[in-house]
């Protein structure tokens, strides 16, 4: 067993963080376990960002320079692979085909006009936040939990969502004995990381839990309507949408604070 959890371990932070760990057997096994560990690959996004914040605000760095650390921080240490998904998803959405060819659009490995306005709003709108979040910075702990967070919904989805194909990467991990461990562990990392929030600023920490739990909801109805399911890429899409959430909470909540 502990062969098997070390291997979903490795595989997890070999898949979605470009942090180097040792190499692991690819096996149904272990990638069914391997998202039990998906939070604590927030947690690896988390860290830089709470060092980067502290070197900041420590050496003076300019609202500009940070903002833009702060937004490709979580696209460097996670190789990008929730981004991907996020873009796919927002080119399928964008197409208003019926849900077999929006699956098939996702599956293109080139990226369409869709998916390049997406990622640059994202971006754009990204870099905005952390530089409001860096002048009014009562929350500023808000986003790098979300972090986390993002990847304990994202995850718990996974175990709970029905998936819209019975291949890929989701249904390997939504399948059998892992369903209850994901189950456990994101949903240990979504509460851990929604009781803090609410501890550390009881109003901001209720506002981010109803509305980041109010999204998954509609994601799940969304994902269902049009696709017929959850996939990889709509995982991704979930945990990029939760993030720029807790940083909108974390900025609004700093103005109006």
């Amino acid at each position: 067993v502990m062969k098997t959890l070390w291997d979903g371990f490795c595989t997890a932070f070999s898949m979605y963080t470009i942090l180097p760990v040792p190499p692991a057997k690819w096996s149904r096994e272990s990638m069914r376990y391997a998202l039990c560990f998906f939070p604590l690959a927030g947690v690896a996004v988390m860290l830089p960002a709470l060092l980067w914040q502290y070197v900041s605000f420590r050496r003076g760095i300019s609202s500009g320079l940070f903002a833009a650390v702060a937004t490709l921080l979580p696209l460097i240490i996670s190789g990008g692979i929730h981004m991907d998904g996020f873009l796919d998803a927002v080119d399928a959405l964008s197409s208003h085909a019926p849900a077999d060819k929006k699956l098939e659009i996702m599956s293109d490995p080139h990226m369409g006009a869709f998916g390049v306005l997406g990622c640059a709003v994202y971006l754009f709108l990204t870099f905005g936040l952390w530089s409001q979040v860096y002048a009014t910075p009562r929350l500023m702990l808000f986003p790098t939990v979300g972090y986390v967070l993002s990847r304990s919904l994202s995850g718990w989805g996974v175990a709970h969502f029905p998936c819209a194909k019975t291949s890929g990467l989701v249904y390997f991990f939504s399948g059998g004995a892992s369903r209850r461990g994901v189950t456990l562990c994101c949903g240990a990392g979504a509460v851990l990381c929604l009781g803090y929030l609410l501890w550390l600023e009881p109003f901001w920490g209720a506002v981010n839990a109803c509305l980041c739990l109010g999204y998954a909801a509609a994601h799940k109805r969304m994902l269902l309507r049009e696709f017929g399911g959850n996939t990889g890429d709509l995982s991704g899409f979930l945990s990029q949408t939760i993030e720029l959430l807790t940083l909108l909470v974390a900025a609004i909540g700093g103005i109006v604070s």
